[in-house]
């Protein structure tokens, strides 16, 4: 196998390691609630949950940003840039 099918299986496998992990979380969460017990998350402390919020705004404001930077201004014309390399190769 080339290394871009690995690369792409890899990445595939650890998302749906993710997934998984996220989803077994959510359905311990939702037996917890069913039988009245708490779980961590019942009742959040509202420091805990300004955080929370604030960091997921920061997280999405950077991708935000980078997202509108590299689709306005990619950056091409720059020698070692894929395009370049591959021209140049002759592939």
């Amino acid at each position: 196998m080339r290394n871009s099918t690995k690369y792409f299986i890899m990445k595939k496998f650890i998302i749906l390691v993710f997934i998984s992990l996220f989803s077994i979380g959510t359905l311990l969460a939702e037996e917890a609630m069913k039988q009245g017990g708490e779980h961590p998350f019942s009742k959040p402390d509202a420091t805990v949950a300004n955080t929370i919020v604030w960091v997921s705004v920061a997280v999405v404001a950077v991708t935000l940003v980078l997202t509108l930077k590299y689709l306005f201004k990619p950056g091409e014309d720059n020698p070692d840039h894929i395009k370049n390399i591959v021209i140049d190769e002759g592939f």
